[in-house]
C-alpha cells in the first residue's frame, strides 16, 4: 500500500523539483503541474499509471512463487524490494525527461519521451526481478 502511494506521489514530485530546479517560480511550478494534468500528450496522471507496470511482474513473481512453494508466507520482502526498484525507475525516468520541458514546455523531439517507455516496460520489470531475486538470496543466507 505504501508503495503504491508513494508512486502516485512521486511523478508530480519529481516534476516539481525539476520545475523550481529549472528556475521557476512555485506559482508557475504549480501552473504547469495542473496544466500537465491537463495535457493530451504526456498526460501525467497516465505517466503515473503507467509507473505501475512493474508491480504486474511483482503480482505475476508471487503467484508463480505461490504455485511452486504453496506458501504466501513472508511475501512483505518481495513487496518491499519490488516498490523501492519500481520508485528509482519512476525517479529517473521523469528527472530524465522534464529537465529538457521545462521550462518552456515545449516537448523535445525524438527520442525524448521514449523514456516513458522504455522505463517502466524494460527497465521496471528487470529490476523487479533482480530486487525480488536479491530477498530470496538474503533470505536463503539467513536461514538456518
Amino acid at each position: 500500500m505504501t508503495g503504491a502511494l508513494l508512486l502516485i506521489v512521486l511523478p508530480p514530485l519529481v516534476f516539481g523539483i525539476v520545475a523550481i530546479g529549472e528556475g521557476m517560480s512555485l506559482r508557475a511550478t504549480v501552473a504547469a503541474l495542473v496544466e500537465q494534468y491537463q495535457q493530451q500528450r504526456l498526460n501525467l496522471a497516465v505517466l503515473t499509471a503507467i509507473g505501475f507496470v512493474p508491480l504486474v511482474v511483482l503480482g505475476v513473481w508471487l503467484l508463480v512463487r505461490r504455485m511452486i512453494w504453496r506458501t504466501w508466507h513472508d511475501a512483505g520482502g518481495y513487496v518491499v524490494a519490488a516498490s523501492a526498484a519500481t520508485a528509482l525507475v519512476v525517479v529517473f525516468m521523469h528527472s530524465e525527461y522534464w529537465p529538457t520541458y521545462l521550462p518552456s514546455r515545449v516537448p523535445a523531439g525524438f527520442p525524448h519521451g521514449l523514456e516513458f517507455t522504455i522505463g517502466p516496460f524494460v527497465f521496471g520489470p528487470v529490476t523487479v526481478l533482480l530486487a525480488c531475486v536479491g530477498v530470496g538470496l538474503y533470505r536463503r543466507s539467513r536461514r538456518p
